[in-house]
């Protein structure tokens, strides 16, 4: 009996091939958060990619098909740079925060600081 292919995921920092149940990449030492499709540009955890990608069906075990239409018509490249735009809004692409949150951590710090200052002096 012929096995189906399952998808291959590979360390988008150094490429190299990692098992699917990986939290880092054992070449570079790079710690995954999420898997990212290379073909749609869409990220989930590394279950919801075990057959290939839940969005665009891309596996690299096999050859994605190039130019179908997905359901709602949208072709892959169309949907591709949808979820790329998505991306470049709400921040990096590499699961760290948005730039916006180190400025107010620093400020609630700075606020907690003062009003422990201040209400120890009294």
């Amino acid at each position: 009996m012929k096995k189906s292919p399952s998808a291959k995921f590979f360390c988008e920092s150094c490429g190299s091939e990692v098992p699917g149940n990986a939290k880092f990449c054992r070449k570079c030492g790079r710690f995954f958060a999420s898997v990212r499709c290379p073909s749609c540009g869409a990220t989930g955890s590394n279950e919801k990619f075990r057959n290939g990608c839940p969005v665009c069906g891309y596996s690299a075990a096999r050859s994605p098909m190039k130019n179908i239409k997905e359901k709602n018509g949208a072709s892959r490249a169309a949907r591709r740079r949808l979820v790329s735009a998505i991306d470049a809004r709400n921040g990096a692409q590499d699961g760290s925060l948005p730039r916006w949150t180190y400025p107010v951590m620093l400020l609630v710090l700075a606020l907690s600081i003062a009003f422990s200052v201040y209400y120890m002096g009294r």
